[in-house]
């Protein structure tokens, strides 16, 4: 931890956890050629760019990450990219309670530029110069880029001009607010309808945008998912839909044999199985009592070690 009043070098830091000499970090930070590699991935019917750093900058950014996590934290109320919170934690949170405000932030990353990272870095003590290079480095085209190691963390910190206003307003309406990235939750035992246009208020005033086809109010919902969590029961559950497409997906493996349902529609997909068995550990996690994962995760993964051996 630094002293106060002391100036760190951030450069020098993250030279020494990266392994990159001094040069090889500016050179990354004002760096011509592509820095990149870009490629959409699809999530549900949209697409999301993706942008993967060069390995050099790859490794810049997770150590601008791991020395920055150590002198800056996120707010209490953020559950994304957070050791011990997680969109189980984020959706508990919110148990118990009969009414729910639900809304999320346009372009989240995107929206937070270069001036905001910089300042950023300044508030752990860092010079100018530095905070401009390592700004620079964490940064492409002026904003977070989705992809980065480094952009989760910073983002958590930026949203901190968010979190704090929402966190009072919470205090205040004796409601629980908590956000996982981009998504936002606040429940109590009852909303006025004014709750939206306040909330939109603080986001546009720090620079962000409310995405308002999936903003709502619900008031004691048959159905109430947040993040991919079903909370309606009382207790953190995976969605009945979810669990249908699992139990699905893994009879149709265990019917046609490992080999067999790699290969489709004329091609072999080599990760299908390792999705299937993702999904049934994902299903666990959420609902660690619950059978059929568990039974299934141990059945695939014999299937796939008598596959390895031939």
């Amino acid at each position: 931890m630094y002293r106060a009043g002391q100036i760190l070098s951030l450069i020098h830091e993250i030279c020494e956890k990266s392994g990159l000499p001094k040069d090889k970090i500016t050179a990354l930070a004002y760096r011509n050629r592509p820095r990149y590699r870009i490629f959409h991935i699809h999530t549900g019917k949209k697409q999301r760019l993706i942008k993967a750093p060069i390995p050099s900058l790859r490794a810049a950014q997770k150590a601008l990450a791991a020395i920055i996590s150590e002198k800056l934290k996120p707010e209490e109320c953020a559950h994304g990219y957070v050791t011990d919170r997680s969109v189980i934690t984020h959706a508990a949170s919110h148990l118990g309670k009969k009414a729910f405000f639900k809304t999320d932030i346009v372009d989240c990353f995107g929206s937070i530029n270069f001036p905001e990272i910089a300042n950023t870095l300044r508030e752990a003590k860092y010079n100018s110069v530095d905070s401009f290079i390592a700004a620079s480095i964490a940064t492409d085209e002026g904003s977070l880029p989705q992809g980065a190691p480094s952009s989760p963390l910073l983002c958590n910190l930026v949203l901190r001009s968010v979190d704090r206003p929402l966190s009072k307003l919470a205090d205040k309406l004796c409601a629980t607010y908590t956000r996982y990235g981009d998504d936002i939750v606040m429940s109590a035992d009852d909303f006025d309808i004014n709750i939206i246009s306040i909330v939109r208020n603080v986001l546009s005033r720090h620079g962000f945008k409310m995405n308002e086809d999936k903003t709502y109010i619900a008031i004691e919902p048959q159905q109430n998912i947040i993040t991919g969590i079903s909370i309606a029961t009382g207790y953190p559950k995976v969605r009945k839909s979810f669990k249908r497409q699992v139990r699905l997906e893994t009879h149709l493996l265990l019917k046609k044999g490992i080999v067999s349902y790699l290969e489709s529609d004329g091609y072999i997909d080599p990760f299908a199985a390792d999705r299937v068995l993702g999904k049934l550990t994902w299903w666990s996690h959420v609902e660690p009592d619950a059978e059929f994962p568990k039974k299934h995760s141990i059945m695939i993964r014999s299937m796939m070690k008598e596959v390895a051996r031939g």
